[in-house]
């Protein structure tokens, strides 16, 4: 049986990590900071959204959502993201783009599973360092979460049944070098 890793892997071959931007961040902190709390638990989570290449838009986009909250330590030990009771809440969007290399038997569950796993990977030294500069500027002493894991699983049959090539777009995007050079062109502006 597949696994997700196995799944992704065909876009991990064809792409190019282009961009990494924030594109939105809100902050809640909700104590003193001259009593700051000691005894937290610790959570975060993320949800990962593909927009595959279009005939439109060559590029592969990756909207990932972070969320990490700091609460009071409770017989649970985990993290209870439903909750109002929490000493300090971060929300970050982050949207990576990525050049494609050929992407006409690409799939949505590849892409779906690309996203999961790279995206969410190449998203997270940017997420952790937000998450360190802002608890630090909310008066807690800045926090640093874990390395991120990739967790591996087998995808059955069903969950695998997006895995069959995309109808949708019948042409070849091709190699998009022309694109990647003018980003450069751009990035070369904004630092003149």
């Amino acid at each position: 049986m597949p696994t997700n890793f196995d799944i992704a892997k065909p876009v991990s071959d064809r792409v190019e990590l282009v961009s990494v931007s924030l594109s939105h961040a809100e902050i809640d902190a909700k104590f003193d900071p001259i009593d700051e709390p000691s005894d937290l638990v610790l959570g975060t989570r993320h949800r990962a959204a593909p927009s595959p290449p279009t005939e439109d838009d060559p590029y592969f986009r990756v909207h990932i959502e972070f969320e990490f909250r700091a609460e009071p330590n409770s017989d649970s030990k985990e993290v209870d993201f439903s909750s109002d009771n929490y000493f300090v809440r971060l929300f970050a969007q982050f949207l990576l783009i990525y050049s494609v290399e050929d992407s006409a038997e690409l799939t949505q569950g590849q892409y779906l599973s690309f996203a999961d796993l790279n995206g969410t990977f190449n998203a997270w030294p940017y997420w952790r360092e937000l998450i360190q500069t802002s608890t630090g500027r909310v008066g807690l002493a800045g926090i640093t979460i874990p390395t991120y894991r990739a967790r591996k699983y087998e995808v059955s049959s069903a969950d695998n049944e997006m895995a069959s090539p995309r109808k949708a777009s019948k042409k070849k995007s091709g190699k998009t070098k022309s694109s990647k050079k003018d980003l450069s062109k751009n990035e070369a502006k904004r630092r003149a």
